[in-house]
Order: structure tokens, then sequence, then C-alpha cells
């Protein structure tokens, strides 16, 4: 399975080694989950934290 999510939200605590700057971050989220049994056994996520980082000034 398979989803592409949008993610808004305030820089408030350290990410991506940058320290909290109050500013407000856009960004596409890439998410594949594996079920088995009607479970979910793996996850992984996939963002473009270039984008995040220009939008923080770096």
């Amino acid at each position: 399975m398979a989803a592409r999510l949008f993610n808004k939200g305030t820089h408030t605590k350290e990410w991506l080694a940058v320290p909290p700057t109050g500013t407000t971050l856009e960004f596409a989220e890439y998410s594949f989950h594996r079920v088995r049994d009607g479970r979910f056994y793996e996850m992984n996520y996939l963002i473009d934290a270039q984008a995040v980082q220009r939008q923080l000034g770096n």
C-alpha cells in the first residue's frame, strides 16, 4: 500500500539539525506500507529533506 501525504506544520523543535525557527513548513511525504495477515509489518517514509531545509533558510 502506498500514499502521498501533504504536511503543514510549524517548526518548533530541532529537525534535520536545524534549531527551531517558528517557520511554517509545507511538504509532500510518500509512505509505503507492507501488510501481512491484516497487519502492517513494514513502514517506510520518504520526504524531500532539501525542500524542507530550503524553507528553513538553509
